[in-house]
């Protein structure tokens, strides 16, 4: 079990004892701000001014603004089905690593916010993409679509994204959790309706 912290680095739960890492081991923030172990079973690590961390072999491999993230700190990692790693920055957009480079979308690409929260792959290959008030956005075909407040979103910002079973998609807010069926928003952004219906739960 690998727990982040606020300030006081990187723990490894193994066999009911806790090892901890920090700067002195390699660790470039003493604050981890998300985790993520990819299908390869490689541990990723966003931090706080300090960029993208892989951990392999006990080793921390980092990939910060050197080497082409665009912003130091990391909030949000997924895995998309090709193999590509997305990572939410804040106030860089969101970066996709694929074969070693990194490629930056904005808002000037059609990115709602360029401070992403959350991030949520489904299983049609689209990227949901949670901001810090701008919205949700969705990436499918190499395109941004934007869902906000104005067009029936709850709230413009979303700290998490889940799906159910029943094709609704879930977020949470600072005003609490609200749900969305993920084929209104597909309809919406087909241009097949002008709205969609928000349930506050």
């Amino acid at each position: 079990l690998w727990v982040g912290t606020w300030g006081d680095g990187l723990d490894e739960l193994e066999n009911g004892r806790f090892r901890a890492f920090h700067q002195s081991d390699g660790l470039p923030s003493e604050i981890v701000r998300c985790l993520y172990r990819d299908r390869a079973g490689t541990l990723w690590v966003g931090t706080d001014s300090g960029g993208l961390v892989r951990v392999k072999d006990g080793h921390f491999e980092v990939l910060g603004v050197r080497e082409g993230l665009s912003a130091a700190t990391v909030l949000s990692i997924v895995e998309d089905r090709e193999g590509a790693l997305w990572v939410g920055t804040e106030g860089g957009g969101l970066n996709r690593y694929a074969d070693g480079h990194f490629t930056v979308y904005t808002t000037k690409d059609g990115l709602s916010d360029d401070t992403v929260l959350a991030l949520y792959p489904d299983a049609d290959g689209c990227l949901w993409i949670g901001t810090d008030g701008g919205g949700l956005s969705r990436w499918k075909d190499g395109h941004f679509t934007r869902f906000g407040r104005k067009e029936g979103l709850f709230d413009d910002v979303q700290y998490a994204i889940l799906e159910d079973g029943r094709g609704n998609l879930w977020m949470s807010c600072s005003r609490g959790i609200f749900s969305v069926r993920r084929q209104d928003l597909e309809d919406f952004a087909d241009k097949k309706s002008s709205s969609v219906a928000s349930v506050l739960a």
